[in-house]
């Protein structure tokens, strides 16, 4: 039977639900959005926030940890889904066993399709709002997270897919804010192209004020026609990664030998979408990498279970705890 629990941090108190030795917060909106595509803000503080019922539907984050933690490591993950699908109550990212464990997660999610991916001229260079969420949920946890049992200056932000790609996107020096200690990256995948290549094909405008005033299903109508013009890639996202930008953070990145298994066009696609950008980092990024390659049958998003409930969640729980990779990963100093 699961009981109330209640936590009283500086965002306010929070309740929850408690079973068998594992408290659950779902669901807690970290950030107000004063118009659909203006930059968040963080949440107003001191507040009542019931966090028993998940709300996939709302940009929200997740916390899944042990009763009566102090002082515990914190995973912090991201989801994939190419930037329109996927949210925080992802259940391919399961919390039992790291909080089992002595682990803490936290999974964050963010606005997704237009909302979260068009730029206008006046943001700064490089500044996605999809991405400018998650940094906000890390700010967020970094406030909050202590009164939960974590420990704010050991965490590991992780994400999968493009989740991996706002994970490395932080990186960047011109994003990092010092709200997490090392980084795990599963199959970044980032667009092939930048929005200004493809914003003709959403045939409306594109300024903010525009934007924030039409309706949703005008929206989803311009960004289904985007969509059918790039089946095969990201119809949005980040565009483009420059790794010698990136702070000297440590990083475990890893891919598939076969992300894609579609015939004929699963190895292409696997070149395009990931294995370019994961080649590149490790071959040009600032600090320390480490590169796992899965073989045989494994395919994108196969590594997920086994790393939040599996064989693999032992490797994950070290890595959280102390930053050690493990005598089987040896740092890719010389390409790869």
């Amino acid at each position: 039977m699961s009981s109330p629990v209640e936590v009283t941090c500086p965002a306010g108190t929070v309740v929850g639900r408690t079973d068998n030795g594992i408290c659950y917060f779902h669901s807690i909106e970290y950030a107000y959005f004063p118009a659909p595509f203006d930059d968040a803000e963080m949440a107003p503080k001191g507040m009542l926030i019931d966090a028993t019922v998940p709300d996939p539907t709302a940009t929200a984050l997740t916390i899944i940890a042990p009763k009566s933690a102090k002082d515990l490591p914190v995973v912090v993950h991201i989801h994939g889904g190419r930037f329109e699908m996927g949210n925080h109550e992802d259940e391919a990212s399961p919390g039992e066993e790291l909080a089992r464990r002595g682990i803490i997660l936290v999974r964050i999610g963010y606005r997704k399709k237009l909302q979260g991916l068009v730029p206008f001229p006046d943001d700064q260079p490089n500044h996605f709002r999809a991405v400018d969420d998650v940094a906000l949920g890390l700010e967020w946890v970094q406030h909050n997270i202590e009164s939960f049992g974590g420990d704010p200056t050991n965490v590991t932000l992780t994400g999968q897919s493009t989740g991996a790609a706002i994970v490395l996107w932080l990186m960047r020096r011109d994003h990092y804010r010092g709200a997490f200690r090392r980084a795990l990256a599963m199959s970044p995948a980032f667009p092939s192209g930048s929005f200004q290549q493809r914003k003709s094909s959403l045939r409306i405008p594109t300024t903010r004020r525009w934007l924030n005033k039409a309706s949703p299903k005008t929206l989803e109508r311009a960004y289904a026609r985007l969509r059918r013009r790039y089946p095969t890639d990201m119809a949005l996202g980040p565009h483009s990664l420059d790794p010698t930008e990136m702070a000297e953070i440590d990083l475990v990145i890893s891919s598939h030998e076969k992300e894609f298994q579609q015939p004929l066009i699963g190895k292409r696609l696997t070149k395009k979408l990931i294995l370019r950008w994961v080649d590149d980092v490790v071959d040009r990024a600032p600090g320390n990498v480490w590169h796992i390659r899965f073989t045989g049958d494994s395919k994108h998003s196969d590594e997920l279970l086994p790393l939040f409930d599996g064989p693999l969640t032992g490797w994950l729980v070290n890595y959280a705890t102390t930053g050690e990779t493990g005598p089987a990963l040896p740092r890719a100093t010389e390409k790869r």
